[in-house]
């Protein structure tokens, strides 16, 4: 199926609104995701996710919603406006749910503030890209980068490769933690994404972005992973890279995917997201942010994002995520 965009500056879209330092969300991360992946609004329709079941504790807004997998189980995604880090949202994908405090074979954890946030998201009825930014984000300076990069999450299916018997569902972003929605406090203050993911140098097993792990038997423990494409990510220094969105929209000549690895045997491509060629940077000729702009591509729409540890000028992006046509 085609892949849909949503953005909160879309006529009709849901908006975060928090009630204050000490308060809670008006309207949360649960309004945004039933207007992705279920609802619809003005005109466009959800994804064709499934939305399963709301918690019934008190005070709680915890939702599950279903995909459509390509695999033998589909995917389950537990939401939630965090109730114990204000300005938070919570979430985390599980193989099976009974209810939505109790769900087994599940990936870590992302906890992020994303209070006064602005949103977007693409996606179809297997996987989707949320985004949250700031809306400061296209008047800071590039020197500034570091304190409004974009949150990037990937969620749901994953196209296996080297593995056919193994169920591909996975949850991606920077920041994880060990544990369930109902353990996990620990917050990242300013949103991460993909940030230096592909870049990590793999001497310690950090987050675990999947329910399973091939050839393990289930645990919450990190594992072994890295994202790679076969052309350069964000080296600062990078030949070529432009600064003119229609130059670099007419240049473009080589689109590639990125893949996630495993334990280093593993491997996986990640749905609608690629690295093109040449290299655009992060901000233009004023030094402001390029990221997230929409940038067109022998008629397919992308958003390109991605922040090395220089987070300077000179520095191009290398995830692009495929806004129109199909996945």
């Amino acid at each position: 199926m085609p892949v849909t965009f949503y953005s909160s500056d879309d006529p009709g879209a849901p908006k975060f609104v928090y009630s204050g330092s000490s308060g809670s969300y008006k309207i949360g991360i649960i309004d945004v995701l039933d207007a992705i992946l279920v609802n619809g609004y003005s005109g466009k329709t959800g994804l064709g996710w499934t939305k399963l079941m709301t918690s019934a504790v008190a005070g709680s807004d915890r939702t599950v919603y279903r995909n459509q997998s390509a695999y033998e189980s589909d995917c389950h995604l537990l939401a939630e406006s965090s109730p114990t880090n204000s300005g938070c949202f919570k979430m985390q994908i599980a193989d099976a749910v009974t209810s939505p405090e109790d769900y087994s074979g599940y990936s870590q954890v992302i906890n992020t503030y994303v209070n006064g946030y602005k949103w977007m998201a693409v996606g179809d009825e297997r996987s989707f890209i949320f985004f949250a930014y700031s809306s400061s984000m296209y008047t800071t300076f590039s020197s500034s980068f570091n304190s409004v990069m974009p949150l990037c999450i990937y969620i749901g299916d994953v196209d296996r490769l080297n593995n056919t018997t193994h169920i591909g569902h996975a949850l991606i972003t920077d920041v994880m933690h060990s544990g369930t929605m109902e353990t996990v406090t620990s917050y990242s203050s300013r949103p991460s994404f993909f940030d230096n993911f592909s870049e990590r140098v793999l001497t310690n097993k950090t987050i675990r972005p999947v329910t399973q792990v091939p050839g393990e038997e289930w645990s919450e423990n990190s594992c072994y992973h890295f994202l790679t494409s076969i052309l350069p990510d964000n080296a600062a220094n990078a030949a070529g890279a432009g600064k003119d969105i229609a130059s670099f929209e007419q240049a473009a000549q080589l689109r590639v995917p990125w893949f996630l690895v495993i334990n280093q045997v593993y491997v996986y491509r990640l749905r609608g997201l690629y690295n093109i060629f040449p290299m655009l940077q992060h901000n233009d000729d004023s030094s402001r942010a390029q990221m997230l702009k929409p940038l067109n591509i022998d008629g397919i729409e992308y958003r390109g994002t991605k922040q090395n540890a220089d987070r300077y000028n000179g520095v191009p992006m290398s995830y692009y995520i495929q806004t129109s046509g199909d996945w």
